[in-house]
Formats: structure tokens, sequence, C-alpha cells
């Protein structure tokens, strides 16, 4: 029986037969070549059954599912006549050699175990989208040409648009889901950071017979060699960690989730010199961050800011203002520039940049997220002095920050000069080469409406943009100033600053005014910096001044004040000049009967003597009449 199976094959070989008709064969080259061959061929009815959608393999009890039925049988055929054939003379088979049991290995059904340490069983290892993590080609996370879930952009690091190579590891759909079999260890990989590529100079290059410097990744032309760095930088995904504690949940899923990740920074500056640090924001969310507004009626950008630390001195100033975002969606990740020179005034020693998005002092900002516990990000950084020889560094300072945004990385706030560059360089040099100090009055969080007789209270912060150190003692007002009639005024306070170094900030609170009663419908705050001019050398006393409409509401109902002659206010059951503030907002005279006794109101702050309320000045001149 067996000469006549083994003639069967050698026929098959020269005819060159079918391989597949409801039988399964497994062989190799050897045979025919006539060498010793081992295994069995056997015939085998149909394995693959279609069941709901799905080939169904059914060998040895187990059932396994294929896509198709020519999948089906292929797969399914070759391991039924493998394994009953085992030891046995006469057919052909192929060997698996699976050195660290994990099912893949040269000559094993699933592939290629690309991750053993012997080289000769690494070949055909590069490949995308076979669902196997082939670290010898520096592959992270492979899921497989069927589950393809990810961007399509991917295509030009894998075909498949499935393997991250080099830079990124598990895609985000791989972490999420937690399912895929070849992702990092831990519940779908844990990713700490993004890897940035390095921008070498090589990818910037002078073509003379242009005249322009041109990207050697797609040749795109730039007017100079630092704008070109700021654009051609290689292609790379973004990948967001999950981790152990992230709620991957449906409610997580309808919020945003913003991180920042401080991207690019000088681990050493020079007192005096320029330096950039570019931030990167992501929302890792399932929501856009417009969608996830606390209040929708407020504006629906929110900021990302970036500090110089020391916290074991007390130190802290902002670096080149807040850069606004004003919408990020799924996925989506903007990268933000801060420029800014270091103050001549910072101490030598070690500080960390920190920043933060969407985030004051640790608080919510106006994005509802998901986690609020990852949107600060720090390095380290040494300030040093100048050595000999060591030249200023005075970069560009002009960069498109988007496709149609030219900003000045100095200016706080930045303003965006569209695709003007040239303007944008003239201004940003003249911002850049003030010298001194300069001080900026802001009146922070305005109210849009007052009401009359009742008390509100108002901030306003100081803040010293410039280079160099206020050392001079500066008053700073608040005036509530009528729209129509600035000569009608009033003040509502003022306060002294004595000492502002460059970055620092002085915030007053002005508690408890009561607006007067007199007040029209439209009037505006007026806050005004170094009132008397004693700052020396304040290089823009423009800004030295800030205002903001406020409409005025009469008041309806229990006022809260009484108003005098001018801005003086009294509060209610107060007395002045024999007279005292009622519960409708209005001096009245004190009354003097016995009903005013019973009156427990408008006795308060008198005696009642006799059922008869009397004032103090009364009483005593009555005393000292009888004592006489």
């Amino acid at each position: 029986m067996k000469e006549y199976a083994a003639l069967i094959v050698l026929v098959l070989v020269m005819l060159g037969g079918i391989y597949s008709l409801d039988h399964a064969y497994s062989y190799s080259e050897d045979a025919v070549f006539g060498k010793q061959i081992t295994g069995a061929i056997t015939a085998t009815t149909e394995q693959c059954a279609i069941e709901g959608g799905k080939a169904i393999c059914i060998e040895d009890g187990r059932r396994t599912e294929y896509s198709s039925r020519i999948t089906c049988r292929e797969k399914c055929g070759k391991q039924i006549g493998a394994r009953e054939g085992a030891g046995q003379t006469g057919t052909a088979v192929t060997t698996c050699t699976d050195n660290d049991g994990d099912g893949f290995g040269e000559g094993c059904e699933q592939g290629p175990d690309c991750n053993d340490a012997k080289e000769e069983l690494t070949n055909n290892c590069n490949v995308c989208g076979n669902a196997v993590v082939e670290k010898s080609s520096k592959e992270e996370c492979d899921m497989g040409e069927e589950n393809n879930l990810w961007r399509s952009d991917v295509s030009k690091i894998c075909s498949s648009g499935t393997v991250v190579h080099g830079q990124s590891r598990c895609t985000t759909e791989c972490k999420l889901e937690r399912k895929f079999p070849d992702c990092p260890e831990g519940e779908g990989g844990m990713i700490e950071e993004v890897e940035v590529v390095e921008v070498k100079e090589e990818l910037c290059r002078l073509d003379r017979s242009r005249g322009k410097v041109v990207c050697t990744l797609d040749e795109k032309e730039f007017s100079s060699r630092i704008r070109c760095k700021e654009k051609c930088v290689p292609e790379l995904i973004e990948v967001i960690e999950v981790g152990e504690g992230v709620d991957v949940g449906k409610e997580a899923q309808e919020k945003a989730d913003l991180i920042v990740r401080i991207t690019e920074a000088p681990d050493e500056m020079i007192r005096g010199n320029f330096y950039r640090v570019k931030v990167r924001v992501t929302n890792r969310g399932g929501a856009s961050t417009l969608a996830s507004r606390f209040d929708k009626t407020e504006t629906p950008a929110f900021s990302t800011g970036l500090q110089l630390v020391n916290e074991g001195r007390n130190f802290r100033i902002m670096l080149g203002g807040k850069r606004e975002i004003t919408n990020l969606n799924h996925g989506e990740s903007k990268t933000r520039t801060f420029g800014f020179r270091v103050p001549e005034t910072v101490s030598l020693r070690d500080y960390k940049f920190e920043v933060f998005t969407d985030s004051e002092g640790g608080k919510p900002g106006e994005i509802q997220e998901s986690d609020e516990d990852n949107n600060a990000d720090s390095k380290d950084v040494r300030v040093r002095v100048r050595r000999a020889a060591e030249p200023v560094i005075e970069p560009e300072m002009c960069i498109e920050e988007e496709i149609g945004k030219v900003v000045c990385l100095s200016a706080t706030p930045q303003e965006n000069y569209g695709t003007d560059f040239d303007l944008c360089e003239r201004e940003c040099s003249e911002e850049v080469g003030a010298e001194g100090p300069d001080l900026e009055v802001e009146i922070v969080d305005p109210p849009g409406e007052v009401v009359t007789g009742q008390f509100h209270d108002v901030t306003v912060k100081v803040t010293n943009v410039g280079r160099e150190r206020v050392t001079t003692s500066f008053s700073t007002a608040l005036d509530f100033v009528n729209a129509e009639d600035s000569s009608q005024r009033s003040r509502v306070g003022d306060f002294g600053v004595s000492l502002l170094s460059p970055g620092r900030s002085i915030e007053h609170t002005f508690e408890r005014w009561g607006v007067p009663a007199t007040a029209s419908e439209q009037y505006k705050f007026e806050a005004r910096a170094d009132t008397e001019n004693r700052v020396s050398g304040d290089v823009n006393r423009e800004n030295n001044h800030d205002e903001n409409s406020v409409t005025v509401r009469e008041g309806i109902g229990q006022p809260q004040s009484c108003f005098g002659e001018g801005r003086e206010v009294h509060q209610i059951g107060t007395r002045t000049d024999n007279r005292y503030c009622g519960s409708d907002g209005n001096f009245k005279v004190q009354k003097a009967s016995k009903i005013a006794c019973q009156n427990s109101f408008e006795c308060r702050t008198n005696i009642c003597a006799a059922g008869v309320c009397i004032d103090s000045t009364t009483l005593n001149n009555a005393l000292a009449r009888i004592q006489q």
C-alpha cells in the first residue's frame, strides 16, 4: 500500500498535478529527488464549513475560524496532514523549529520566529501586517492586515498601515482595545514618551541655482535655513500613552483629555541670550475640546503657558506669555513655540521649565477632561553667565506656527501676521531690541454688568514685561468712568508697588466696591499703572493703561448700601451726619418717638430711653446738664 502511495505522489509531481482535491498534502522539494521523506499523505473530507460568515475548521475536536474557505482549506488541511502523519516515512512535511514556544519559528505554520537570537531563524521577518512583532525590524506593534484600524497616512512608513517603526510604538487602537496579542507587555502597553527625531542640518540644503534653501524630504523651498528647519522634519506618528488607571470607558470617550509635552528645550541657558522651547498639546480623549467646555457660552480657546521655576527659592516667571489654541479634535496635536530672552537679573543656578495647558496652579481650566492630572510637564535647565568670546544668540524671531499663521515669538500676546514675514520681522525686532522696564496693567476678569446699590470685587494686575527691573515705587489706580463723559469719574481705589522684576506680576483686588446710585447705563473701568510717571525708562507707556466697558443696571430689591456725596459708601444700618442708612438704600433722619424704640433697626446704633430713641450725643448732653 505504501508503494502505491509513493507512486501516486511521483506521478502528480511529474505531471504538475493537482495539489488540492479535497485532499491535504505536505511536501518538500526533497521528494522530487527521491530522498527519504517523513510524514504521511492523508485524504480528508471537507473540513471547512461556512457558519455565520466564517469558515470553520474542525480538527481534533477544536474549532478554528478563518475569514474565507480558501484560507481555511489551506491551513486546516496542512495542519491535519502534518499531525496525523508525523514520524512516518514516504511523504513530505515541513518541520517547525520553535525555540521559544511562542508558536512562531522556521517552517512553522504561523511564520518565522523573528524574535529568535539566531540569525538563520529570522529570515523574511521584515513583513508589515503579519500580526507578528518583529523586533529585528524595530516593530513595536503589528495588528495584522485584517485589523487595520489606524490612520491611513502611516502607509509611508509601512504599506499595511498597521505597523509602527522606530520613533513610535503601539498604535492608539492597539492599546485602547487591549486585545491584540502582539502589543507590548502590560494591558496593551504603556508608553511614557514619544521619541523626538532630531532634525539634522543635512535635511536643509542651499540650492544656489534657485537661490533658496530646499528641504530634502519634499523639495519644498524656503527663504532661510531656519525656516526650512522649522518645517523640514520627518513625519512622525503621534502616539499617546494609555496606562494603568486611565479610564477608557464610555464616559471618558465622551470627554476631551489634554496632555502636554516639552518636545524641544535647551539643557543650559546663558543670561541675556534668546531661546526657544517647543511644546506639543494633544487631545487623546474621545471628544473635541470645543464640545468639552465647561461653559459653552465662553470663548472656545484654551491657553498653554511656559514658566521658569526654582521651587526652593520660590522663584517663578512666565516665559513668552501664553499661547492660545482654539480647538483640538480627538487625536489631534498642535505645537506651540515660546521665544524668550533670559533676563540678566536671573540668578545663576538650576531651574526647570514647567509647561501647563488649560490649567492654572493645578486647577482645571476651560475644558472638562476625563483626566485633569496630565496637563503639565517639566524639564531641568541650568542658567549660567556668558563666557569670554561666546556670542549673543539672536535667532530668527518670526516663525510660521501654522499654515498661514506667522507669529513673533517675543510678542505678548502673539499677533497673527498671516503670511507677511517682512512685517513680522520689522515689528518683532523692535520688540526684542527694547531695553529697560515695561509696565503692563490688566483688569482681570472685570464684571460685564454691575448693579446700583450692590457690592462688587474688581482685580487689577500689573506685570513687568520688560527686560530690566523696576526699582522705583509707583502707584496703580482704578477708576469708574462715564463712557459718554469722562469727567464723571469716581476712584475705585489705588495700590502701591515698590519693586518689580522682569516677568513678575502683582495683583490687587478692590473688595466690596459699591456702585454709585447715580451711575447711568454705560460706564467703564479704567486702570493706570505709574500714574505719576515715576518709573524711569519705561519702554512702552501705551500698555500702562487698560479699560473695559461695563453696563450699569438699576438695583431691584434689597440694596446693600447708601451713597453719600461723591464716592463714599455706607452700609445699611450705619449712621453718618445724624442720619442712618435705611433698608431701602436711602439716608433717613433718626426718629425720636415711642414707636421708634420698637423699631430695633432704627435704634441699632443709638440708645432707647423711656421709649424714645436717643442718639448718644443727645444723651451725653442731657446727662451733663443733670450733673451740673
